[in-house]
């Protein structure tokens, strides 16, 4: 059950992190009549998606420092391994969003 509703939860982030973008750039870009919106919404959903990340290492050592007095703990625990597996799920969502803005660059330059 708990993996199923993991799987479910990065489901639902990867569809957060790249559709939301895709619609909201989409709409200001058709508005506007020019991709840098799009472009650029990719590149700021990318950046909190990564931004995200970071600010759940930095939870993880600020609870592990109240608990332990340290923020070293064990890397073979079910639990860390979960906890990496997530970070890099949370890293490839934000490269690839990051990398979807590309894909309105190259319009805005083959259309210049």
């Amino acid at each position: 059950m708990d993996k199923k509703r993991r799987i479910v939860n990065f489901i639902l982030e990867a569809l957060v992190f790249t559709i939301l973008p895709t619609f909201i750039g989409l709409i200001l870009s058709l508005v506007n009549s020019d991709w840098i919106y799009m472009e650029v919404i990719y590149v700021v959903f990318g950046l909190l998606c990564l931004f995200f990340m970071v600010i759940r290492f930095r939870l993880r050592d600020s609870r592990n420092f109240k608990a332990t007095k340290s923020i070293y703990e064990d890397h073979n625990t079910k639990e860390y391994k979960s906890f990496v597996h997530d970070q890099i799920v949370f890293a490839l969502i934000g490269v690839f969003t990051l990398l979807l803005s590309l894909i309105p660059f190259l319009i805005r330059i083959s259309a210049q």
